[in-house]
């Protein structure tokens, strides 16, 4: 009487374990691969669009700029385009302007549509702007928080601006000094 075979041997039962681990091991190592590229992607991705909004913000800046002089914190005149090592406490170079092209319908607001801004790098790149286009020691400039802590290039870290401020409003001048007529000619917002 000849026996028929029910099921598989122990040897065969090896071999498939056998094959199904190192398929298993190939998934994971596809997964695992897969993973890491999808994290150096999103890094490369977040640096890059921090890129596009630095060259957003200084295309924006740059294009609104102006020829305006300003005065100091003392009322000294000073050129309109300061740009250079040190300026703005930079840790390098570091460029400080004036710019048009802030709304103020009608002029509602208590305020001009210029601005002062600059560029420096402390601790990376960051933009500081002034609401009021001539500085006094009772107007300070706005610095907001990071936008985020990583580095890329030239321009580290984009410090995001909103325009914030102490908003001094008189009827005489803004900086509660006396008119000065030399300083009137260089075109005073």
């Amino acid at each position: 009487m000849r026996r028929t075979r029910a099921g598989f041997t122990l040897l065969e039962m090896l071999v498939a374990i056998a094959i199904f681990a190192s398929l298993a091991l190939m998934a994971q190592q596809v997964t695992n691969g897969v993973t890491r590229v999808n994290s150096a992607v999103a890094d490369h991705d977040q640096k890059l669009n921090l890129m596009q909004q630095t060259m957003s913000f200084l295309t924006h800046d740059l294009t609104q700029m102006i020829p305006r002089p300003v005065r100091g914190d003392q009322g000294q005149r000073e050129p309109a385009l300061l740009a250079g090592a040190g300026v703005l406490a930079s840790e390098s170079e570091g460029m400080r302007f004036v710019r048009g092209g802030v709304v103020n319908p009608l002029m509602r607001l208590p305020r001009s549509n210029l601005l002062t801004v600059g560029y420096r790098i402390h601790d990376g790149l960051s933009r500081t702007v002034s609401l009021a286009a001539d500085r006094c020691r009772r107007q300070r400039e706005a610095d907001n928080a990071k936008v985020d802590s990583g580095r890329f290039a030239p321009f580290a870290v984009l410090r995001r601006h909103a325009l914030a401020g102490e908003l001094v409003v008189s009827t005489g001048d803004p900086c509660g000094g006396t008119h000065d007529p030399a300083f009137a000619a260089m075109g005073r917002d």
